[in-house]
C-alpha cells in the first residue's frame, strides 16, 4: 500500500498533469460521479480527479491546494483536516474560484455523500434553508465565526449528527447562545433564523445561572428521589418556569421540561403538565430572564 500511494503521489507531482484518479484505497465505497480539484481558479493548473473517498491528499501529492472544483456528478463533502476532520463543506455545483472561501488552499480529504441524516456522521451540519435545504456546512470542531466558512447569519435549519452544540449569535461564543442537542428544522422557533455567527461542541453555561459556573439561582421545590428528581411546581428566582421559548410553539413543553431536567443535572424528562400561568409573568429558560408567559410547567419528573 505504501509503494503504490507514494508512487502515486510523485506521479500527481508532475507538473503539467492533469486528470489523474486517486489510488485504489482512495477510490473504495464511491457511489457514482467524481469531483476534480484545481490547482488554480476557474479550472486551470494540475488537477486530481476523485471517484471515490480521499481520507488524505497527501496520498495525491494535492493537499491544501485545491482552488476551484468541478463536479462529474454526486454530491462530495471536502473537509480542512486528514481523514474528514475540522470544518467540512457539502459541494454540490462546480466552484470555478475559490479565492473568497476559507477552503481555498486547505481541502485535505474528500468523499463522496449521500444525503446526510440525523445521527449520520460527527458534528453539525447547517443549512442556508429551512427543512435541511440549501447550502449547507458541517462543522466537526469549534468554530469562532462562521464569516471565514462563508456561513455567518446564513443557517436556518440545523441537523446535529451526534452530541450536543452551542450556537450564539456572536463570534468568539459570545452573545444570546443556545444549547442544540437534536436536529431543528426551522430555527425561527428558536428566534436563530439567520443569526447564528459562532459553533462549538458542549452545553452552554454562564456564570450566575442554574446549571452553569456559580450556580447564581437554584431551581426551587425539587422533591428528590434515587434516581430521579419532581417539580411539582418548578420556580427559579421566585416565578413560575415558561413551557415555551419565544416564539416557539411546536412541542414547546417537552422541550422546556426537557431544559429544566438537564439544568437539574438529569438526563430527560418523563413526565410533566403545562398550566395557566398565575402571576403573568415566568422565567423564560432559554432567554435566562423573565417575561410574560401564558403557560407554565408543573409536575416535572426527571430521571438520570
Amino acid at each position: 500500500m505504501f509503494l503504490r500511494s507514494s508512487a502515486f503521489a510523485v506521479l500527481a507531482g508532475l507538473a503539467g498533469l492533469s486528470g489523474l484518479s486517486a489510488p485504489a484505497e482512495a477510490q473504495r465505497g464511491g457511489r457514482g460521479g467524481a469531483i476534480i480539484l484545481y490547482e488554480h481558479a476557474n479550472f486551470q493548473g494540475r488537477s486530481a480527479r476523485i471517484d471515490g473517498d480521499a481520507p488524505n491528499l497527501d496520498w495525491m501529492n494535492f493537499n491544501d491546494m485545491a482552488s476551484s472544483i468541478r463536479l462529474e456528478g454526486g454530491r462530495w463533502e471536502v473537509c480542512v483536516h486528514a481523514d474528514y476532520g475540522g470544518s467540512c463543506h457539502v459541494v454540490t455545483e462546480d466552484l470555478p474560484n475559490m479565492a473568497n472561501w476559507a477552503f481555498n488552499d486547505q481541502i485535505s480529504s474528500v468523499r463522496s455523500v449521500q444525503f446526510r441524516g440525523p445521527g449520520s456522521d460527527a458534528g453539525i451540519t447547517l443549512y442556508a434553508g429551512t427543512d435541511y435545504a440549501g447550502r449547507n456546512v458541517t462543522v466537526t470542531d469549534g468554530t469562532p465565526n462562521l464569516t471565514r466558512m462563508g456561513f455567518n447569519d446564513q443557517a436556518r435549519s440545523i441537523q446535529v449528527h451526534s452530541g450536543v452544540w452551542t450556537v450564539c449569535v456572536d463570534d468568539d461564543y459570545e452573545g444570546g447562545c443556545r444549547t442544540i442537542d437534536r436536529s431543528v428544522s426551522n430555527l425561527s422557533r428558536l428566534g436563530l433564523d439567520r443569526r447564528i455567527t459562532s459553533v462549538r461542541s458542549g452545553r452552554h453555561e454562564e456564570p450566575g445561572y442554574p446549571g452553569g459556573p456559580g450556580h447564581g439561582g437554584e431551581i426551587d421545590g425539587e422533591v428528590r428521589g434515587v434516581s430521579t428528581v419532581f417539580f411539582p411546581t418548578p420556580r427559579i428566582r421566585g416565578l413560575e418556569v415558561a413551557a415555551c421559548s419565544y416564539g416557539q410553539s411546536y412541542r414547546c413543553g417537552d422541550e422546556a421540561a426537557n431544559q429544566l431536567c438537564r439544568i437539574a443535572g438529569h438526563r430527560t424528562a418523563v413526565h410533566f403538565e403545562v398550566a395557566r400561568a398565575r402571576g403573568g409573568e415566568a422565567w423564560y429558560l432559554d432567554d435566562r430572564r423573565p417575561g410574560r408567559a401564558n403557560e407554565v410547567l408543573t409536575d416535572v419528573l426527571c430521571t438520570r
